[in-house]
């Protein structure tokens, strides 16, 4: 399911990259520019693969057993801890395939639950 996925946003953008005009003038990328940029993105953010196999970055607290959740009206994924009585807001997340909307989309078959954020 997920190769098939990853096969049709792949034809997509390069369906999309041939149709886009070439930039007035071309961008020079060197190889410093990159890892500061890199390095910026990534500062203080931890690398993690959810059990249902979704890479993202989150807070450098983040540990495994972490809840990653799509809150209604956050425009990111959140990591969550479980507390006593309810959840302790970590902070938010990139989730590569929970972007965007795509959490919430009609055919993703995620769990939908009320949470006691402390």
């Amino acid at each position: 399911m997920l190769e098939q996925e990853d096969r049709e946003a792949s034809e997509a953008y390069w369906a999309w990259e041939a149709a886009a005009p070439p930039p007035e003038e071309p961008i020079e990328v060197t190889s410093m520019s990159y890892a500061r940029q890199t390095s910026a993105v990534t500062r203080r953010r931890r690398f993690f693969v959810t059990a249902n196999c979704y890479m993202g970055l989150g807070p450098t607290i983040t540990e495994k057993g972490d809840l990653v959740c799509v809150l209604y009206g956050c425009p990111v994924p959140m990591v969550l801890w479980r507390v006593d009585s309810g959840y302790l807001l970590v902070g938010e997340c990139f989730v590569l395939g929970l972007m965007d909307g795509e959490a919430l989309a009609a055919d993703h078959k995620g769990v939908k639950a009320m949470f006691k954020i402390l």
